[in-house]
């Protein structure tokens, strides 16, 4: 009986599949049906609980107690499913779930950065124990009633009738219309599994996951591709291609810095045609003697994806669900501060997140580093005394306990540094290098994380009512105007840019900005219209970024505006060939001056709201979406549809790119000789 309550209750949720029916509504409205699901949870449980509780020894006690746990376990994991569904467009599964695990300080942070500590502990206190306790030892005739029982089997019947039955029968129907959704077309009968799958419950979202699970991945490559290797070489190897440089001719080493902001529009600039100023001295700094790249593309639509291709060029494909950066990886790493440290330079990460969120810590700590600080192991302190080369003696705990203290003193940011800190580290470790040698310093900012936090004695010169701005800092993003959510962003994105100026401007008084390659892009973009936030479909507002380099005084001359379409992959092979170096043989990726304008990009997402794999190839978009096992064509630019011929292109490039990766990360034995591979189109 318990089992069949534990069914009836859990299915019973998935009535609000119906909904859909009757238009599609995007934001469905469940109050009802938490208040009915609810209602036969605090039933049954009391019911069971009863009638093991006739008997009073230890073992019926503790049977009750465990019947009571796994109900309201049920219903809590139910609530928590629906609550990532508001906020990622997707129930909960294995693949997010194991995300929790990976990176629960990290997600539990975010969470008390949104819901308070009050909110988040009494809510749990009170579904998990309060509630259950009473409603356990209650002795209402109506808790008790046994009719409920076989309305509850009654309604699990009807319940399979609507979630199983009608939706496939509804998805039969011809395909006579298309729905867009985040600016992608389906047809009616993809659009509505999608739909049943994504939108009817927990568990039918978990049923459709592991159908996608056990399906086989693109296992052969296209007979058109052709898949070639670099051999592994070691890091002196690679100093003694460029001494061969040196023989030939000369090479640059100015001072190099990456700045990777978060969740940054190309549009806030009016460099790329923006319609205010937003970030004025990031505007004024590439507004001359700078190369800005007008059609520039991240590798992903999240993070812990998006992060690493610039540092290292290489596609973040690993895995076909998902991938954890693991500590000791078989595949070879290639990180910017590696080639920059084997050509005698200083060098170090200082970024306000946590690099420990999907791994990406695993990634970057290698020997080639001389300071690595991130939100792990600050601890607010920038003298030498305290971070002794790669400091890396945080740790979760760590980071949990420092940013407790921090948000009881309301000086809370999810766990990650203020900006304004991490530019005073920057500049600390600047002005204590050896001036006579150059240094290289990657940094991640973060002001521009939902929920769009500016510290109250900074100004917010776009946002025009604090209401709005004040609820969007607390984390209430539902309801709020397009346009206040947009005045939010750009007042992070004011504040960032504050402290950035700092930083150009003790580089231009110790005059060293004219010995400096600065480097400014995004992880990923936004979407602000639409939808919201990023983490989901790999449409245009989010993995089209802005990227611009200033360049030292000696290159100056290559300053320009480039249309050619670049990737991140492309970023250190551009750096290299700007400053004459060879290139690495393990980049996936190729300067910007060499590159191919026929060669794809490559861009994918595998997070809980979306898991889709694209290609760009000249004025196109293919995009794979594996959650409907589906393909798209989008028009980037431009009328002219692609032919026949071009779109056979798109998609053997494609399932080629895919392939490839999944074959090399798959063969311990390719990654022990090889780096990862690149693909070409075959010459016939």
């Amino acid at each position: 009986m318990a089992a069949a309550f534990l069914l009836a209750n859990g299915q019973l949720y998935q009535i609000s599949s119906i909904v859909f029916f009757y238009g599609y509504f995007t934001e469905l409205k469940y109050q009802s049906l938490f208040f009915l699901l609810i209602f036969l949870l605090f039933s049954s449980t009391a019911s069971l609980s009863r009638k093991l509780r006739t008997d009073h020894s230890k073992v019926a006690i503790k049977k009750s107690w465990l019947v009571v746990f796994l109900f309201w376990i049920l219903l809590f994991l139910t609530l928590a499913s629906w609550g990532s569904y508001r906020v990622l467009d997707a129930h909960l599964d294995p693949s997010s779930l194991s995300i929790l695990l990976e990176n629960g300080v990290q997600l539990f942070l975010h969470v008390i950065d949104f819901l308070g500590w009050t909110l988040l502990l009494g809510m749990t206190l009170l579904l998990l124990i309060a509630i259950p306790m009473s409603i356990a030892f209650s002795k209402s005739r109506l808790m008790s009633w046994p009719g409920l029982q076989y309305f509850s089997i009654f309604i699990i019947a009807m319940v399979f009738v609507i979630q199983w039955v009608l939706p496939q029968m509804w998805a039969l129907q011809p395909n006579q219309r298309i729905v867009l959704k985040n600016g992608q077309a389906y047809t009616k009968e993809s659009f509505l599994e999608h739909v049943k799958n994504q939108r009817s419950g927990l568990f039918s979202h978990i049923h459709s996951y592991l159908i996608q699970l056990i399906s086989p991945r693109p296992a052969i490559v296209p007979e058109d591709i052709q898949v070639s290797y670099q051999e592994i070489i070691s890091l002196g190897d690679f100093k003694n291609l460029q001494d061969e440089k040196i023989t030939d001719g000369h090479i640059e080493k100015p001072n190099v810095i990456i700045i990777l902001i978060e969740s940054l529009r190309k549009d806030v600039f009016s460099l790329y045609g923006g319609a205010q100023i937003v970030m004025p001295a990031t505007e004024q700094l590439f507004g001359n003697k700078s190369i800005v790249f007008s059609d520039a593309y991240s590798q992903a639509t999240h993070s812990n994806y998006a992060d690493i291709p610039p540092l290292s060029s290489m596609y973040p494909l690993r895995d076909w669900v998902s991938h954890y950066y693991p500590e000791s990886p078989a595949y070879p790493r290639l990180v910017a501060h590696d080639i920059f440290s084997a050509m005698d330079y200083q060098t170090a990460i200082i970024s306000s997140q946590n690099e420990r969120w999907g791994g990406m810590f695993n990634y970057l700590n290698t020997n080639g580093l001389d300071r690595f600080i991130h939100a792990e192991n600050y601890r607010g302190i920038l003298n030498d005394e305290t971070f002794q080369a790669t400091d890396v003696s945080g740790n979760e705990q760590g980071i949990l306990l420092k940013s407790t203290s921090n948000m009881l003193s309301k000086n809370d940011r999810a766990g990650k540094i203020d900006d304004a800190n991490t530019v005073d580290l920057i500049v600390d470790w600047i002005a204590n290098t050896d001036s006579s040698k150059p240094f290289y310093i990657y940094s991640n900012l973060q002001s521009s994380h939902m929920p769009f936090k500016v510290p109250d004695s900074e100004p917010r010169p776009f946002s025009e009512d604090e209401k709005w701005a004040a609820l969007i800092q607390n984390g209430y993003i539902y309801g709020v105007p397009e346009k206040a959510l947009t005045q939010a962003y750009f007042d992070t994105l004011y504040y960032m840019d504050k402290q950035l100026s700092r930083l150009f401007e003790y580089l231009k008084k110790t005059s060293k900005l004219k010995n400096t390659l600065v480097v400014v892009t995004a992880d990923t973009g936004v979407r602000l219209s639409g939808g919201f936030g990023n983490a989901g479909p790999v449409v245009q507002d989010v993995v089209q970024v802005p990227l611009m380099m200033k360049l030292p005084e000696s290159i100056r001359s290559k300053a320009e505006i480039i249309d050619k379409q670049i990737e991140h992959v492309d970023l250190l092979p551009t750096i290299l060939d700007l400053l004459g170096w060879a290139q690495h043989p393990g980049f996936q990726g190729d300067s910007i001056f060499s590159r191919d304008e026929n060669k794809p990009l490559f861009q994918l997402a595998q997070a809980p709201a979306a898991h889709q794999y694209s290609v760009i190839y000249k004025n196109w978009k293919l995009v794979y979406d594996k959650n409907i096992d589906d393909y798209f064509f989008e028009i980037l630019k431009g009328s002219i549809e692609p032919t026949p011929a071009q779109r056979k292109v798109m998609v053997d490039y494609l399932l080629g790119w895919i392939v490839a990766q999944l074959d090399y990360y798959e063969n311990p034995e390719l990654q022990a000789k090889f780096y990862p591979p690149r693909i070409s189109l075959k010459k016939h």
